[in-house]
């Protein structure tokens, strides 16, 4: 990961293009890869000025969008960082409106299991995100959080679960001189 992190830093400041920053990492990661480790990676190059969002998914969950409802974003889930040396990831493209949200998570959110060994999975996970349009970003996090919490109740933590929500504010109108 701390690798992974490193090698992103690097090459997003020198690169504006998300398939071969993601290509990059990879070919990076798969080298002498003797171990197979790899790493699932999202990301995403979104211009303020438009709201338009390039994309690249490398194994990773499909992201939500929050907007008046709830969807996972399509993505086309390519290969996880590391596996295959030259792999040719594909980059996607949408577009937001102001107060659109993404909202990013790892696999702990919907692998989080509960007494039982049943999985939160992805329609508690969609059925939660109906609840966040239009809510704060820290509102979005918090009601993810606790749908997870009383899920599991007391069963001990099986993965590692991160989130962020990302939301869209578009570009603030010009202020007028008069």
């Amino acid at each position: 990961m701390a690798v992974t992190r490193s090698l992103f830093r690097n090459l997003s400041a020198q690169v504006d293009n998300a398939s071969q920053i993601v290509y990059s990492i990879n070919n990076a990661l798969a080298e002498n890869n003797s171990q197979n480790m790899f790493a699932t990676f999202f990301m995403g190059i979104l211009a303020l000025d438009t709201g338009h969002l390039c994309y690249c998914n490398g194994g990773h969950n499909a992201p939500l969008l929050l907007r008046d409802q709830a969807a996972f974003i399509d993505v086309i889930p390519n290969l996880p960082l590391g596996v295959m040396e030259r792999f040719d990831f594909q980059t996607q493209e949408m577009d937001l409106a102001p107060g659109d949200t993404v909202f990013l998570y790892t696999d702990g959110l919907t692998e989080a299991e509960n007494a039982d060994k049943k999985l939160f999975g992805e329609e508690r996970t969609l059925e939660t995100a109906q609840r966040m349009c239009h809510q704060p970003v820290r509102r979005q996090i918090e009601l993810m959080d606790g749908a997870v919490a009383v899920f599991v109740d007391s069963a001990q933590q099986s993965d590692d679960l991160t989130m962020m929500s990302v939301q869209y504010k578009g570009v603030p109108a010009p202020l007028n001189d008069n």
